[in-house]
């Protein structure tokens, strides 16, 4: 190997070494965005506690693909790549494989932010769009949801007002569109929304104008077909009013898991709304029970609910990230190991009550009787016809000798019972 070789080698692993750093200290920060982008969860933005609460510019992702443990995270640093500004409060999607950042406040006042950032995760490279700065359309602490490639926005502070606001960023058009006004929500900041299967949006809880938080015994749903908005109530165990929460959709697809909140106690932070009955529960739940801590996120990985960040946690008792394993509907579990295992099917839907066992039991035991009976029936058809046909007496015609007549001699042969072979059935 050549010289001049050996140094090209080396001076691009430097390189690399310079633009990402493994392992790298993290500060404790809320109010930023975790989007996931082809099994890479990317953190940007966010305040935090020190140095006037600005974290800067850093943009880290976590690798998703990988096993890891919460008590030892290796982040990616690519802050290098970064051309957003510091910022908090902005909303993120994805589209086509590119994460999408929208709106947020900016710390100094002669900062200037661009509406919309959009980041390549295949060539780490991000773009803004200047013709779409319209502060007319910025808003901030809300939720992005991603649906057929478009971005919804609902909601959030807009000139230090609250809104209820429908903005749907279209980034393959690069344009924007609003959705109906007709039997929206309140206007409201820091609330919930979580993307259902049917491509329905489900909106509750936040903070009105008033700093008073929207109780979760009603559900607002945005079909992003229709353009149309409805409500449902909830009943059960209906979670105390919250706002700066995170909620996500479990991996069976029928229920909300909502985690924290501004101010809740540990055994007040998690909860679970079925959506087939709209009905609230706490579910059972087994590890180490962490602090609840608010303006954090959520995401789905495999069978976790990845939760980053936040504030209102002691970074010496519990982890920046926390995952919850949600595979088994009947019992949640609190874990600092991630793997990449998918979850069992079966376990997703849950374990059926005592008189759905009775009723599976008394029916599997009336369709075995019935199967038996059936069985029986048959063999003893078969037997009989069987006999039947060995005991008909065998017709063997002879050629007759007065063939001008065409008459023949008709010639009986008993046949053999049988043949002294028993018929057997048997029942398997």
């Amino acid at each position: 190997m050549s010289k001049n070789f050996s140094l090209y080698i080396v001076s691009w692993v430097l390189i690399i070494q310079l633009s990402v750093g493994v392992n790298c200290q993290m500060l404790q920060r809320s109010l930023h965005t975790t989007t996931l982008v082809d099994n890479k969860l990317y953190i940007i933005g966010g305040v935090h506690d020190l140095n006037g609460g600005v974290i800067g510019n850093q943009f880290l992702y976590l690798d998703v693909s990988v096993p890891f443990n919460t008590d030892k995270l290796s982040w990616n640093d690519i802050t290098s790549t970064n051309i957003v500004p510091a910022h908090s409060a902005a909303a993120s999607g994805t589209s086509n494989g590119a994460l999408i950042l929208y709106g947020g406040n900016v710390f100094a006042e002669k900062t200037k932010m661009d509406l919309i950032y959009m980041f390549n995760a295949l060539n780490n490279t991000w773009m803004n769009v200047p013709k779409l700065n319209d502060e007319k359309l910025r808003k901030s602490d809300l939720k992005g949801i991603s649906v057929n490639d478009r971005i919804y926005l609902f909601g959030g502070m807009y000139n230090k007002t609250l809104t209820n606001s429908m903005v749907i960023f279209d980034p393959v058009n690069l344009g924007f569109t609003t959705g109906i006004l007709i039997n929206a929500p309140a206007p409201r900041m820091r609330h919930g929304a979580t993307l259902l299967p049917n491509r329905q949006i489900a909106y509750f809880g936040g903070m009105d104008d008033f700093g008073v938080k929207f109780p979760l015994n009603e559900i607002h749903f945005y079909d992003t077909m229709s353009d149309s908005w409805s409500k449902k109530d909830a009943t059960g165990r209906v979670p105390s009013g919250r706002d700066a929460f995170s909620s996500v959709l479990g991996l069976d697809g029928k229920r909300l898991i909502i985690f924290g909140g501004f101010q809740m106690a540990p055994a007040d932070a998690l909860h679970v709304l079925d959506l087939t009955n709209m009905l609230w529960t706490v579910p059972n739940i087994t590890g180490k029970l962490p602090m609840s801590r608010y303006h954090h996120q959520a995401n789905v990985v495999g069978r976790f609910m990845v939760i980053s960040f936040g504030k209102d946690y002691d970074q010496t008792i519990d982890n920046d990230v926390l995952l919850l394993d949600i595979s088994n509907n009947d019992n949640y579990v609190w874990t600092n190991s991630f793997d990449t295992q998918l979850p069992n099917p079966l376990s997703l839907k849950g374990k059926p009550s005592s008189t759905t066992n009775k009723s599976i039991l008394i029916s599997a035991s009336v369709v075995s009787i019935i199967i038996f009976g059936f069985l029986v029936l048959t063999g003893v058809f078969l037997y009989k016809s069987h006999k039947k046909k060995q005991n008909r007496a065998k017709i063997l015609r002879v050629p007759g000798l007065d063939t001008s007549n065409k008459k023949e001699e008709i010639l009986e042969i008993p046949g053999n019972v049988l043949n002294n072979r028993d018929f057997m059935f048997h029942v398997m």
